[in-house]
């Protein structure tokens, strides 16, 4: 089975659905880091690809689980929001590096992550997290414990220079094309 839900709340009824057929789960970001076995997956897919918006206030921009870094880098250059500029050209999604504590050009996810919403698989409902870095290590983050699933990530940005934001996110690309 493969899904797409559109909200926390089609994810939620999703998962109960899963729970009440005795389905395990596969949570798919991007699939950019992913190798599936020529026997597939035997297990409900649910992908977060739908959960893909970008939103900034007050300092902090908010994005979905699916929101890809290419979304985020253009949205932060529009709108003249610094802080993450290390991470354009990462391939994959916000939920995917949150997940992996992914880290590009010595700044980890971790180092600007403000909270993080998710989907508690004990009792399916939505929490927020706020960030503990003791919790945070090198490819190494508190969801990996396998009973969440990450919808929206919350980072510490700050308002700055567009061309100078685009400037710097265009370096970074440029050297991981290289």
């Amino acid at each position: 089975f493969f899904a797409k839900p559109e909200d926390s709340k089609s994810l939620i009824a999703l998962l109960s659905w899963a729970k009440e057929n005795d389905l395990p789960l596969f949570i798919l970001g991007g699939g950019s880091n992913l190798v599936v076995s020529d026997d597939g997956i035997d297990k409900l897919v649910i992908s977060t690809e739908a959960f893909d918006f970008c939103n900034f206030q007050d300092e902090l921009l908010s994005c979905g689980a699916g929101c890809t870094f290419e979304k985020i880098t253009d949205f932060c250059i529009k709108n003249e929001i610094s802080g993450l500029e290390n991470f354009a050209g990462l391939p994959g999604t916000t939920g995917g590096a949150t997940f992996m504590n992914a880290r590009c050009y010595e700044v980890s996810i971790s180092d600007v992550l403000s909270s993080v919403k998710y989907i508690d698989l004990l009792d399916f409902t939505e929490k927020t997290y706020s960030v503990d870095l003791s919790e945070w290590d090198y490819k190494k983050s508190p969801f990996q414990s396998g009973d969440k699933i990450i919808t929206q990530v919350n980072f510490n940005v700050k308002k700055g220079n567009s061309k100078e934001i685009e400037e710097k996110s265009l370096s970074f690309i440029k050297d991981r094309e290289n």
